[in-house]
């Protein structure tokens, strides 16, 4: 018969629970029980980043034949863009990387930065894409799970 435990004592202090296998499959179930309810708990948004045609880009959409009062995300700006430059046969033909802005003058006046549109002479694609998308309004596009998707104007905190 024990009639006490000195809770001080070497052995006692020392003395480390027995974990079997059992506990652990508890554990680990009990963990993913958890997971999972924290996976439907939490509802994801998805955050899409649009740009509508605006000032000097809204005559370059209206002149190429494009709808002017859509909102496009970046790759549909890359596929109109590559659309108008193999319609207008703008690609150089040294380098396909490289498009011809100085033989197309409505693109060089909608991408223009300064007052000198000179130097721009042939840009590569994805830059010309950049300055596509810097010339139109900023957008963005929230979507949530169960709900309708919410329209907002501005750049959203994401990047590209």
């Amino acid at each position: 018969m024990v009639f006490s435990v000195a809770a001080s004592h070497a052995n006692v202090v020392a003395h480390r629970p027995y974990l079997s296998l059992k506990d652990v499959a508890l554990r680990n179930e009990k963990r993913g029980q958890r997971e999972e309810e924290e996976r439907t708990r939490v509802k994801e948004l998805e955050v899409t980043e649009l740009w509508k045609p605006h000032l000097q880009s809204l005559k370059f959409f209206a002149d190429a034949g494009f709808d002017t009062s859509a909102r496009y995300t970046y790759t549909e700006i890359k596929t109109v863009l590559d659309k108008y430059v193999t319609d207008r046969q703008l690609v150089n033909a040294h380098d396909q990387s490289y498009i011809n802005v100085g033989a197309d003058e409505l693109l060089q006046t909608t991408i223009c930065k300064s007052d000198n549109p000179a130097n721009m002479e042939f840009f590569k694609r994805e830059q010309l894409i950049e300055r596509l998308s810097d010339k139109m309004q900023s957008w963005y596009k929230i979507c949530a799970e169960g709900r309708d998707p919410v329209l907002k104007g501005g750049r959203s905190n994401q990047s590209r």
